[in-house]
């Protein structure tokens, strides 16, 4: 029996909703289609009300909001163009008073370079346009939102990067990309510092993802992508919007390491090749642990890595034994503060194992 007169057995230990969103107020910008629309809908079924983003009245973001109603929550059209002149703190106001605030955004809004007639522009003009919608709408409106944020006590950002901008492709696209969203990433790094801990901002960069250009593309690309991917098939806008969801939930049972966190803290986790994920958690005392290995890689990419780690680890670990067992000191390594200076040299280092084990031989 237990304290309310119930038998022990009927007790059900009941886990809270991942990521529960409720009575959450949320701009998504961008969100007419694509990773922007399937993160809209996603918070929208997680109980969020959502503000929808589109670069002009359309019928796709009028869909989009009525999609999202029908999970039983509010949802507005916000278009705004970031191309050309733009106020951006009147945009914020026009989000902020439509609910009286806003607890979750997410800066999503992307020129599309590559199924539009701007394919066909010089390098300059979509270098131009890229820094103009994608940078600078993310940057300004990242700064304008979290200072009302942290003002308000709290609040989450979203940013969205791109899987190999810290390593590169070849061709103009990839340079293009590369450059717009290295920015966008270490902006990211830097607010997160700058707003914490009131505020939570993160990057989610989503890899091969079947958007627009995922559904046109040639069967060269859709070989490459399939060879790319541990998975060996595209990754989808769903796989980013049920991703999102985990930064925005209420603080508290889960602790972020966001985007890499500068140099304090480093070892992010990556994804499965379509999604590398720039937060880690720390102590996971109220979610169940399969959801989160699940938000956190959702395929194997992520145990192949863990078992590299584990392998890196293990052959550390058997150097060390060895080292002690053959009782060859620790190598000696001085730091920058600790130079002779007498004789303005470094000191001779100690003998190394590899040394050791050719001496023993």
């Amino acid at each position: 029996m237990n304290e309310s007169g119930k038998p022990a057995a009927a007790v059900q230990l009941i886990a809270p909703q991942f990521a529960d969103l409720s009575d959450r107020r949320a701009v998504v910008t961008g969100a007419s289609r694509g990773i922007g629309r399937a993160i809209a809908l996603e918070f929208a079924r997680a109980g969020a009300d959502v503000v929808i983003h589109s670069k002009s009245a359309s019928a796709k973001a009028l869909a989009v909001c009525e999609e999202c109603r029908r999970s039983g929550n509010r949802a507005e059209p916000l278009p705004q163009d970031f191309s050309g002149e733009c106020d951006w703190q009147a945009f914020v106001d026009r989000a902020w008073q439509l609910w009286g605030g806003i607890d979750l955004w997410v800066n999503n809004a992307g020129a599309d370079l590559l199924t539009t007639p701007a394919a066909d522009r010089s390098f300059a003009d979509r270098l131009n346009i890229l820094f103009e919608v994608d940078v600078r709408s993310t940057l300004l409106l990242a700064k304008e939102v979290g200072r009302r944020m942290r003002e308000a006590g709290r609040g989450a950002i979203i940013n969205i990067g791109w899987d190999q901008a810290d390593r590169g492709m070849a061709g103009d696209s990839g340079e293009l990309f590369a450059a717009s969203k290295s920015a966008i990433m270490g902006f990211t790094r830097s607010l997160a510092v700058s707003l914490a801990p009131t505020v939570r901002v993160n990057c989610i960069a989503p890899g091969w993802i079947r958007t627009a250009w995922g559904e046109q593309a040639s069967e060269a690309w859709q070989e490459r992508v399939v060879q790319e991917t541990p998975l060996a098939r595209w990754g989808m806008p769903e796989d980013i919007a049920w991703l999102a969801r985990f930064p925005c939930q209420r603080p508290g049972g889960v602790h972020y390491r966001t985007n890499h966190q500068c140099e304090r803290r480093r070892h992010p986790v990556r994804g499965n090749g379509k999604l590398k994920v720039l937060f880690v958690t720390g102590r996971l005392a109220e979610q169940p642990l399969r959801r989160v290995v699940a938000a956190l890689a959702g395929s194997a990419g992520f145990v192949a890595e863990v078992a590299v780690l584990g392998i890196s680890v293990a052959a550390l670990m058997y150097v060390e034994f060895v080292r002690r067992k053959l009782r060859v000191p620790a190598p000696h390594r001085p730091s920058r503060f600790c130079r002779d200076g007498a004789r303005g040299t470094w000191p001779e280092p100690r003998a190394t194992l590899p040394e050791a084990l050719r001496t023993r031989a």
